[in-house]
């Protein structure tokens, strides 16, 4: 019989954690996500959406076996409105259990006001364990959600409908078409107005602020938009620093003010892949070695401040991140992940450049 938990003990918030290594076990895509990327997620001191709303956490379990746990979540956004969410879903296939999961998801939701629930989402920034997955034609990238493909018919019986589809693209050298690159950047690449830079560590106080004034022009037409702040953005540079090569964190300026930006992070789980979710110190080390045989990036902010738009400014940001690849020894490929359907002409010159759709994702939505 199937008895539902709220997370309230250490023994609940164990079973939580340990579920995935049960429902993966026979999948041979699967890379764990590293455990403390995931707890972090619900420490109010290591997560800012603290400040602006709760989570809770429910276990499924039969007898004493756990088959099934589910975070749900709110805040409010910058326009005070309820972001409702669930994320972290696992579960045995059965819905009976999924029901059992959304349920408490949504009742608990519906007591803070919420009018919606979208999952399987994130406590936290949309660039992290964000969507369904729905296919893909390569391993999954760092904080990236991957999935049983069960789990679509599990949310679509309950009533999930689609709110967003996120694509994921690759770009090689290989496939780069250069020349019609060449004719679409030139506008830009020529400008003496556009200006590109590159991050540097020693100036960390000017990038980040660059940082800070390109997200908030560029997400604040997000529903769940919370502005950035510099010092918590310089802590997380920091901590970023041995995954972030700055030849591939660009920033554009136009008459010298910061308009767009690219950042690129090593794509890790080419790596962490082996850690089986445990970053102890031993495998610190183990990392450090094998970092300079990662040959993929993984974009995870690509920006552009609204009165930018369509004036090709992304595409120089495209090509000084192809010449970074080239001066590269080891880096052979760029993926750039999260882009909406809501954005066609990305998608449109992506494809025109050559790029590869390798995955796709799915935000859903339950109305409450």
């Amino acid at each position: 019989m199937f008895q539902i938990l709220e997370v309230t003990n250490n023994e609940h918030e164990n079973a939580f954690y340990a579920l995935p290594q049960n429902i993966y076990k026979t999948d041979k895509q699967y890379i764990a996500p590293i455990l403390n990327d995931i707890k972090k997620i619900f420490d109010p001191k290591e997560n800012e959406f603290f400040q602006y709303g709760e989570t809770i956490r429910y276990i499924v379990q039969n007898e004493s076996q756990t088959v099934g746990r589910v975070a749900a979540f709110y805040w409010r956004d910058n326009k005070n409105q309820i972001i409702g969410g669930c994320g972290f879903f696992e579960s045995i296939n059965d819905q009976k259990v999924a029901n059992l999961l959304f349920d408490a998801s949504k009742n608990w939701l519906k007591t803070k006001g919420a009018s919606f629930m979208d999952g399987p989402i994130n406590f936290g920034s949309r660039d992290s364990f964000w969507g369904l997955f729905i296919s893909s034609k390569t391993y999954s990238s760092y904080r990236e959600n991957y999935h049983p493909a069960y789990y679509q018919q599990l949310f679509a019986n309950y009533g999930f409908e689609l709110q967003i589809e996120q694509s994921t693209y690759e770009l090689n050298t290989t496939l780069f078409d250069k020349p019609r690159f060449d004719t679409l950047a030139s506008r830009v690449m020529t400008n003496p107005r556009y200006k590109f830079e590159y991050l540097n560590f020693n100036e960390i106080e000017k990038y980040a602020g660059y940082f800070v004034e390109i997200y908030n022009k560029a997400w604040a037409f997000h529903d769940d938009f919370k502005p950035m702040e510099m010092h918590k953005l310089n802590k997380a540079l920091k901590s970023f620093k041995p995954v972030l090569p700055p030849q591939f964190c660009i920033f554009a300026l136009v008459d010298d003010k910061p308009a767009a930006m690219y950042l690129s992070i090593l794509e890790v789980n080419q790596v962490f892949k082996d850690f089986n979710g445990k970053l102890s110190l031993l495998n610190k080390l183990r990392f450090l070695l094998r970092r300079k045989k990662i040959d993929k990036i993984r974009g995870i902010i690509f920006g552009v401040i609204p009165e930018m738009h369509n004036t090709g400014i992304e595409v120089g940001l495209i090509m000084r991140t192809y010449e970074s690849v080239m001066r590269s020894k080891s880096i052979k490929t760029a993926e750039l992940s999260w882009i909406g359907d809501f954005n066609p002409k990305m998608h449109s010159m992506l494809e025109k450049l050559g790029a590869i759709k390798t995955k796709i994702h799915h935000t859903l939505r339950l109305k409450l």
